[in-house]
Parts: structure tokens; sequence; C-alpha cells
């Protein structure tokens, strides 16, 4: 089975050969805006200031899992890439490369 995984730190080797790996820190950010009370601006604006805030801390990379019924999904397809789900569509990964 191919596929890949996001920000590993270590690696599992068989013999010479890499057959696996894990990740010890993921850079994953968790966020919620209630939908009625916040606008578009809103949500560019905070998503500046984490930003700002991940890179203050030397994090310029990181992924946000979303929901595509959340009102953000529209937003940050726009401004991300993200990556297909492997399984099931619950939520898109987006990345923030720095």
């Amino acid at each position: 089975m191919g596929g890949y995984l996001l920000f590993p730190t270590h690696i599992v080797r068989k013999g010479n050969e890499i057959v696996g790996s894990f990740c010890l820190y993921s850079p994953t950010v968790y966020w919620w805006m209630h939908s009625g009370k916040t606008k578009v601006r809103d949500t560019l604006s905070v998503y500046q200031t984490l930003s700002a805030l991940l890179a203050n801390e030397g994090v310029l990379d990181f992924i946000l899992p979303v929901e595509p019924e959340s009102p953000n999904f529209h937003f940050l397809s726009n401004k991300l890439n993200y990556l297909p789900s492997v399984v099931g569509n619950d939520f898109k990964l987006f990345l923030n490369k720095g």
C-alpha cells in the first residue's frame, strides 16, 4: 500500500528499507468560530493571526483539518491546498506551506 505521512519525525526500517514512519509532533491547528456570529473577514483575520503566532514560534508549515460543511471551508479552499483524504470525506487536511 502506498502513501506518505505529513511531518514524519521517525522512520521505521526493515533491513535497509524504509517501511514506515510516524510523527510525534504534528503542527496541527484546531480552530472553531461561531458560524452565525462571524463573517469571512473575521476568518481572514483569525487565519492571519494564527499564522503569525505560529511563524513567531518558527512553525511555517502546518495543517488544518476542516469539515466540508464548515463555513470556513470555501475560504480555505481558495487560500490553501489540501491533501485528498485516503479514506472517507469527513474532512480535508489543508496544508499551509510557509
